[in-house]
């Protein structure tokens, strides 16, 4: 056990260093001295006297918001480290989970696909669309759906691509991370979509053939915006490498300008 928690939580503090855009993130344990906030670090609990810290070298952009973001990052890290028990039943991978639920909200909103995509980056890290799961490297049994940029398009309907060409072109996409939000419908005849942001970097979108309606999509959207939020937390780390004239994926803290 000790193994595996040493393992996650390596792979948890590169996914928040990455997520968070902080220059140093650790973890301290000091049970009987829990402390505020210093200036330019956010703080998260992680129960047991734990406290995940994330440390800047200036000013916090997007300070509430990145604050949210640890806060769903660190609950997330607590409950894949807790002890299990002989009742406990295997949940399946964080992807295959996101998939679902992916796939039950398109069908909500009768809409031809749902989509989670990174503003950030080319990577599409859920679809309902997808028939099939990219295996993550590792066992097979730890399915990540993950889709290097070189492999964005893999299984996507062609209204899907189109889709995510024209949120991709929006100008704002830039400020997400800085704690700005999108909200975007585009309806015609032959196409359509809508789009959501959540937790800073992330796009949740769905696409139409045709028209739609907006009431049941903005109402599915709402429905199921805390579980997919909460799921692509969970997802494992990703380190693909770009292709050639593609996107750069980059995982390293970002400068601030």
């Amino acid at each position: 056990m000790s193994d595996r928690v040493s393992d996650l939580q390596a792979r948890f503090l590169a996914l928040v260093q990455r997520e968070i855009g902080a220059d140093h993130v650790t973890i301290e344990s000091d049970p009987d001295a829990p402390r505020p906030p210093q200036e330019n670090e956010l703080r998260a609990d992680l129960g047991e006297g734990r406290t995940l810290v994330c440390k800047f070298d200036g000013p916090i952009e997007g300070a509430e918001a990145r604050g949210r973001r640890l806060g769903m990052l660190a609950g997330s890290f607590t409950e894949l480290t807790a002890e299990p028990t002989s009742e406990r039943v295997p949940r399946p991978p964080a992807a295959r989970s996101l998939h679902e639920e992916l796939r039950v909200l398109a069908q909500r909103a009768r809409a031809l696909d749902a989509l989670v995509i990174d503003a950030t980056s080319p990577v599409v890290w859920g679809a309902a669309s997808r028939e099939t799961l990219r295996a993550h490297d590792g066992p097979p049994h730890n399915d990540s759906g993950y889709l290097p940029a070189e492999s964005d398009g893999d299984g996507l309907p062609a209204l899907s691509m189109q889709a995510l060409s024209e949120v991709r072109s929006l100008p704002n996409l830039p400020n997400l991370h800085r704690g700005r939000q999108l909200r975007y419908q585009s309806q015609a005849d032959d196409s359509s979509l809508v789009a959501h942001s959540f937790a800073g970097i992330y796009i949740l979108v769905l696409v139409y053939e045709g028209a739609f309606d907006e009431l049941r999509a903005e109402r599915s959207l709402a429905e199921a915006r805390p579980r997919i939020e909460r799921l692509v937390a969970a997802l494992p780390p990703l380190d693909p490498t770009p292709a050639p004239h593609a996107g750069v994926v980059s995982f390293r803290p970002r400068r601030r300008r």
